[in-house]
């Protein structure tokens, strides 16, 4: 699966009302930054920039102050093969 069609199937997977899409996420980031680079989410919701940025070889650091929001972003998260994430 490519990575394009992987971050649909997060997106329909954790999608919520506000979440942006993540086909849009990825090409964002690509635009912005290099492979490698630092990705800092402080709203990280479900996880949507956190799996463009690892798709994208990208580093993340995420926040997220909402309990919910935050299990379903490192469920999304883990679903990545980083072995940055426990």
């Amino acid at each position: 699966m490519d990575s394009r069609a992987f971050l649909r199937q997060v997106q329909r997977r954790f999608c919520s009302r506000w979440q942006q899409d993540a086909v849009t996420a990825a090409y964002l980031l690509d635009w912005l930054t290099t492979p490698g680079a630092l990705i800092i989410d402080p709203l990280a919701g479900h996880g949507t920039y956190g799996c463009a940025a690892i798709v994208g070889a990208r580093h993340l650091i995420g926040v997220e102050a909402d309990a919910e929001r935050f299990a379903k972003a490192v469920e999304a998260l883990r679903g990545q093969r980083s072995p940055s994430i426990p």
